[in-house]
């Protein structure tokens, strides 16, 4: 697999990222089955994130068509973990034209970026659909816990890939 279709999203990412989260967040919100809220990404807060290097995108033919955040911790959903243990994957997501394989580009990039931090864990959390569940255990994860967790009313999975 290729890699160099993923990268670092720039400042100038920022508004191709925008449109795919919002389009996403808009499809499930249309398919009855909301995942996120539109209003939740906003074009300054994903310049911020970029010019941290947490945003992640994936191009094809020189458009952005995929995007993910990778961060160092997540105090919401892992808070007993140890600072630096594990690099987190957040919203993960595709325009649908574009969206061939995008998950597995986007995760075999963040075993990478583990990899080379010295990192031997990823990790993230998905809500309770089964379809999506398939997908993130098809790019190796698996559930860490034996239920989902309830939070904010929502259930959620928490799955790592052990590198």
């Amino acid at each position: 697999m290729n890699l160099t279709d993923v990268r670092f999203g720039k400042k100038e990412d920022a508004a191709a990222a925008l449109v795919i989260w919002r389009t996403a967040a808009s499809f499930w919100i249309e398919a009855g089955q909301p995942l996120w809220a539109v209003e939740q990404f906003g074009l300054d807060r994903i310049q911020a994130q970029a010019e941290a290097r947490q945003l992640v995108v994936g191009e094809e033919a020189g458009a952005v068509v995929a995007c993910m955040l990778v961060e160092d911790g997540d105090r919401l959903m892992w808070r007993e973990a140890a600072p630096g243990e594990a690099l987190y994957l957040h919203k993960l997501a595709a325009l649908r034209a574009g969206s061939r394989q995008w998950a597995s580009r986007l995760v075999e990039w963040a075993v990478a970026e583990a990899r080379g931090r010295g990192i031997a864990l990823l990790r993230l959390d998905c809500t309770d659909r089964p379809a999506l569940i398939r997908i993130y255990e098809a790019c190796g994860f698996a559930r860490v816990d034996d239920a989902p967790l309830l939070l904010g009313g929502v259930l959620n999975h928490r799955m790592e890939r052990r590198l």
